[in-house]
């Protein structure tokens, strides 16, 4: 019972090969297996040698790095929307301005016309 609750509660755990290989990504933690072999040094390695990869996480970390790995995940959609809401902003800037150029000139032919009657008002006075 006690070795049950010690157990890590997530889903897919990371693996200690996924670890030792550097392959610490969102992909090897969604797809690691339930267990967690023993990790061993690459062979030619001295044991306590500088090329030794780091040793892998503990049972207790690999919750955390789930959560994590989640936590990488759930921002990375966050980035997507907000370029996403980024673009559509920068087309709709575009249109405004397509839009005030149209009303400059709206404006411009609207002030030709008053000219054009001043004029012809100035024409019919004697």
């Amino acid at each position: 019972m006690l070795a049950a609750l010690q157990r890590p509660q997530a889903p897919r755990p990371l693996t200690a090969a996924a670890w030792s290989a550097g392959r610490v990504g969102l992909a090897s933690l969604r797809a690691a297996p339930a267990r967690t072999p023993a990790w061993r040094p690459p062979r030619g390695t001295a044991v306590g040698s500088a090329a030794e990869p780091p040793e892998p996480p503990s049972e207790l970390l690999l919750p955390e790095l789930q959560a994590l790995a989640d936590a990488v995940e759930q921002l990375q959609a966050d980035v997507t929307a907000v370029r996403n809401d980024v673009s559509e902003l920068k087309t709709d800037l575009g249109n405004m301005r397509v839009g005030v150029s149209e009303l400059k000139a709206d404006f411009g032919n609207m002030k030709a016309g008053m000219e054009n009657m001043k004029i012809s008002r100035r024409s019919r006075m004697p």
